[in-house]
């Protein structure tokens, strides 16, 4: 199957059209007004496409730069978070996976822990974690 062709093409191809149009007609003809006139077309075509482009790579720098404002308040919240309870105790939940590997989560600011990674002072019985059975 072949491939549809790239407005690039098109474009080279309505050129082309345009410079025999003005070649072939006397100066002032209908022929050079018409190649004018989708000159002319062409060059607000390009233009348009042109500010689409500038429009959509503006809308993904601001949807990247958003997401990296959106994880850095989670990081930040992360970081001056207690992890604690109001009556002090940790307010940690777990979970284990198929493998017997511990997923430990913060219930307030959802930081997560593997295995051996929770510190000492938030460590829950790990008969309150749930998940299969080994």
């Amino acid at each position: 199957m072949g491939r549809p062709p790239s407005k690039n093409n098109s474009l080279t191809e309505k050129a082309t059209l345009v410079a025999s149009l003005a070649q072939s007609g006397t100066p002032g003809s209908e022929m050079e007004k018409m190649a004018a006139l989708l000159n002319r077309k062409m060059l607000k075509e390009e233009a348009a496409e042109e500010e689409e482009r500038t429009i959509a790579l503006a809308a993904r720098e601001a949807g990247a730069k958003s997401m990296q404002n959106k994880r850095d308040m989670e990081l930040y919240q992360q970081d001056n978070c207690s992890h604690t309870k109001p009556l002090g105790g940790p307010a940690i939940g777990g979970q284990r996976d198929h493998k017997n590997d511990y997923h430990f989560m913060c219930l307030f600011c959802s930081k997560m822990w593997l295995n051996g990674e929770l510190p000492s002072h938030l460590k829950i019985s790990l008969d309150r974690v749930g998940g299969p059975t080994a």
